[in-house]
Parts: structure tokens; C-alpha cells; sequence
């Protein structure tokens, strides 16, 4: 999951149509992100089952984790977008910052300086 990212917000094919998602990634690297260089993506599939209130993240493992960096870097250009970037965790990962987001969302609105907005927001240990 190291050179994974995860593509938020993208629009699904209709059902039953094919749809390339590592073409769809490089489009949104090139057009949304400005970036020139040739993309390596060993694979990209859409993850989840399909409805019809959102469509469905795509996850792309990148060749080269320095790409992979800076995909994530210039994801804050798509602010003011549908589109969104994330990286993709390990199941017991996502549960514990599940359980941590709601300290930090109360420490960002008291404005509080709070050790949460400086860590990797994975641990719970320290804050409960």
C-alpha cells in the first residue's frame, strides 16, 4: 500500500461500459495537476461496490514512490474541485485515525495548538 493513492470524486463509465482507469489518473495528472512528467502506474481499478449516490474511489499503485510523493504534494491544486487525492491505509489504520479525527477536528476548532495536527494522526494512545 506504500505506492498506493487513492482518487476521490471521479466520475464512473455508465454501467456496463469499460473504463480505463490508469488513463483517467494520467489525464487528471496532466490536465488538473500540471505535471509534465511521464506517469508510471502499475495498475488502477476502482474500489468498492457501485451505487448510485457516489461514485466509487480509484486506487492507482504507482512504479516509483517518488512520483507517487509527488502526485500527493501537488494534490492541494484541485482544491475547488470535485477531485480529491488520498493515500491509501491498512484496515486497523483507517479505524484508529476514524477514532482520532473527532479530537482533531475539536482541537482545529478551538484553535488550539494540540500534538494531533503534528503527527501522522495514527496513534490514539496519547490523546485519549
Amino acid at each position: 500500500m506504500r505506492e498506493n493513492l487513492l482518487f476521490y470524486g471521479v466520475d464512473e463509465a455508465p454501467k456496463g461500459e469499460q473504463e480505463n482507469c490508469e488513463d483517467i489518473v494520467k489525464r487528471i495528472c496532466s490536465a488538473n495537476l500540471e505535471l509534465e512528467d511521464d506517469i508510471l502506474i502499475e495498475r488502477a481499478h476502482r474500489i468498492g461496490r457501485r451505487n448510485n449516490v457516489k461514485p466509487r474511489p480509484i486506487v492507482a499503485k504507482f512504479n516509483r514512490f517518488p512520483q507517487r510523493e509527488l502526485i500527493r504534494k501537488n494534490a492541494f491544486k484541485l482544491k475547488g474541485t470535485h477531485l480529491s487525492i488520498g493515500e491509501q491505509f491498512p484496515k486497523e489504520i483507517q479505524e484508529r485515525r476514524k477514532g482520532l479525527y473527532p479530537i482533531y477536528k475539536k482541537a482545529k476548532e478551538d484553535e488550539k495548538r494540540h500534538p494531533l495536527l503534528k503527527t501522522n494522526f495514527t496513534s490514539m494512545e496519547s490523546y485519549t
